[in-house]
């Protein structure tokens, strides 16, 4: 694979372990380290801004900090709808670690009456997706502790499609459940790719880290894969 602009935002070179780059369409390493936008190197280019989050280090990651009042990162929702995939497959996930657990606030969020997200569903550290909130498709990612990485990721496979399709989610590579997906009902929308909150606010307290979407459901091995490739190496 050849990288073209700033390598450092892929940080190819910080891993011998092979990573996952097919049906890549949204990538943001968050490797910055400066700036009030949020570069996509996904080759997409759909580029974010800031609202108050700041870049830290933690860990020996490259990260962005939101503090869980309004601290935000806003990607619009992109004209050529390469982020909304219709009754297509599609995978999302992210490193995530909390600063504190708050119930019903965002890591990432892509929703206006249908749309997908990843948030935590409780106090209690459980963390959920929804893949598709007209059909209220919910479906847990186990639990997640304040001051500990977690990579949280979602797989939604429609190969079957019109009939219901498979949603898969995993927590720092493991498979955490199976779920029935929305079937032919559309998950496209006209939303705005949020970090740190949805549209209504659930502001979230915490770090992330390399963030991503591909437009195909990953496998098993593929999230496996990702995990060795990312995990202490961004």
């Amino acid at each position: 694979m050849t990288v073209s602009g700033n390598t450092d935002d892929y940080c190819m070179s910080r891993s011998s372990v092979p990573d996952v780059f097919d049906g890549l369409v949204f990538r943001v390493t968050l490797n910055q380290g400066t700036s009030s936008a949020v570069r996509d190197v996904s080759g997409y280019g759909a580029n974010g801004t800031i609202t108050g989050a700041i870049w830290v280090n933690v860990d020996g990651r490259r990260c962005l900090r939101f503090d869980g009042i309004d601290d935000h990162s806003d990607f619009g929702d992109p004209p050529d709808g390469h982020l909304d995939f219709g009754t297509g497959s599609f995978s999302f996930g992210c490193w995530y670690n909390p600063t504190s657990i708050v119930a019903n606030t965002y890591i990432m969020d892509k929703t206006s009456g249908t749309g997908y997200s990843i948030y935590i569903n409780n106090g209690n550290g459980a963390v959920a997706a929804y893949t598709n909130w007209a059909s209220y498709d919910l479906t847990s990612i186990g639990t997640i502790g304040t001051g500990t990485w977690s990579l949280l990721y979602v797989t939604v496979d429609q190969s079957n499609y019109p009939s219901q399709g498979t949603i898969r989610t995993y927590n720092n590579g493991i498979q955490i459940s199976t779920s029935v997906s929305f079937g032919s009902s559309s998950n496209s929308n006209a939303g705005n790719l949020f970090f740190g909150r949805y549209v209504g606010g659930g502001y979230s307290n915490g770090y992330l880290d390399e963030v991503r979407i591909y437009n195909r459901a990953l496998s098993n091995a593929e999230v496996a894969q990702i995990y060795n490739a990312t995990n202490g190496n961004l």
